[in-house]
Parts: C-alpha cells; structure tokens; sequence
C-alpha cells in the first residue's frame, strides 16, 4: 500500500455516517447502530441496553479545494494526490488496532500510535476517532493521508477486540518499534481468523456532506455521537461474534 502522510503524524479512528435520518433507517443494521448511540444532545449519556452484536463503521473524508474534509462514497475511485480522512466508531467499549497493508506479505500496524492518547488502545462505544488526528497536527499544518505511487488498491483494515491482544504493542511498548510495529500477514491472520469471513453489511451512497458540528464537537471533546449525527456510510456487524472482529476497508484507486 502506498500512502504518503503530508507532514503528519499518523493517529486515530471512527465511522463514518450518511445523511439520511435514523428514522427512515431504524428497521436497517444502519439504523440497529444508530439506535445504540444515546438518544439527546447530551452526549455523556449512556443506552440502557449493550448491543448484542459488535459492529464497526467508518466514513471517508476528501480535503476540498479549501481545506474542508467533505464526505465521499465509499465506493469512489481516488487518484493520486487525493488526501483523505476516514472516521470509525464501534457500538461497543473494547480494544481498536488499525492496520495498513504494504504489498502481499507485510502489515503495519498504525494505530495506536504514541502520540494519541500515549498509545492507548481502549475505545468507548459510539466516541469516534478520526485518521490521521488533527490533534497531532503542528500549527498551521493539516493532517491528511495523501495518496501516491502507481494506481493500486490501498487497504486498511480495522480492529475490535474485547480485551487488549497481547502480542501487539500498545502504550510505553510502542517505543521498542521506532520504524513502526510490522508483521507478517500469516502471522497476522493466525490472531484475526475472521479477515477473509464475510459479514453482514449495509452501505449508504453519501456525498458531498461536509462534517456535521455534532462531528466535530464529538472528536474535539471526545464525547459520543448521538442519533441525530449522520450514520455510518459502512457498517460491518460481526455476526459470527468472533474476538477479535476485523472489517477491510479499501480505498480504490486509478
């Protein structure tokens, strides 16, 4: 995978979301996600009920001609010099790990990263995160993944687990892998066996929205997203309940 960072630090998560309304989604897996997230504008507030099944979602963000992360389809086709963002949220508290693949063989992982939060990995149900963090960025600087090299497809792949994998690196760790924590993509799958499984999913074809205030309050404070935010435009459901869950996201290019 070839993704050049233009003077930023690599960072943190979460999902993306659609502009349709919860309403018109509440009978979908969409809609099911939504319904976990709590129900005002008090964002501190926690849903009576844990969701059964564990599900991820994401969001893409395009940086405009003026700078501004505007929402794209998940299924567009970038090019070079593109610079993204993508946004994750999970309907649960547990462990995220992001990966990036480079070629066939190697993973890097990219998440977490010392610079957010020191490294942690826990994440609370429905506060998103976003990569790469503005909050890393220097002043006057943007963080964005910009997109280079020969066309190929980029891939990430995310991951949620309900207790911290103990063969990855997190925290005061992270400092033993100045070139990054790597590892074989065998090596890889024997932790997430559920890479190649399919799961349930449902898409929105969202574009052109730029991020909501509710979006930007959430990752600013680090405060939940409530069901009057956008819904995810993906979202995975681990409908096999396997531990840890992974979901692939693939950025298509020409």
């Amino acid at each position: 995978m070839t993704v050049r960072l233009s003077r930023i630090s690599l960072a943190a998560v979460v999902l993306a979301l659609s502009s349709g309304t919860f309403l018109a989604q509440n009978q979908s897996a969409r809609g099911l996600f939504v319904k976990s997230r709590p129900s005002s504008e008090d964002r501190k507030e926690t849903p009576a009920d844990a969701p059964e099944t564990v599900a991820l979602g994401y969001s893409l963000f395009l940086r405009d001609a003026s700078n501004k992360a505007m929402r794209v389809n998940p299924a567009r086709v970038f090019t070079a010099g593109d610079a993204i963002r993508i946004l994750v949220e999970s309907n649960a508290s547990g462990h995220l790990y992001i990966f990036n693949q480079e070629g066939k063989d190697s993973i890097r992982m990219i998440y977490p990263d010392l610079r957010i939060r020191g490294g942690a990995t826990d994440v609370t149900a429905h506060v998103p995160l976003l990569l790469p963090s503005e909050r890393t960025a220097a002043v006057g600087d943007t963080d964005w993944f910009v997109l280079s090299g020969a066309p190929q497809s980029e891939m990430l792949f995310a991951v949620f687990a309900t207790k911290p994998v103990s063969s990855w690196p997190s925290g005061k760790r992270l400092m033993g892998y100045k070139a990054g924590f790597a590892l074989r993509w065998e090596d890889f799958r024997k932790t997430v066996r559920s890479v190649v499984e399919s799961n349930d999913q449902q898409v929105s074809q969202d574009e052109g929205e730029a991020m909501t205030i509710g979006e930007q309050t959430s990752l600013s404070r680090g405060l939940k997203l409530v069901r009057q935010d956008p819904a995810p435009s993906v979202v995975k459901i681990n409908t096999r309940k396997v531990d840890p869950f992974v979901i692939q996201i693939e950025l298509l290019r020409k």
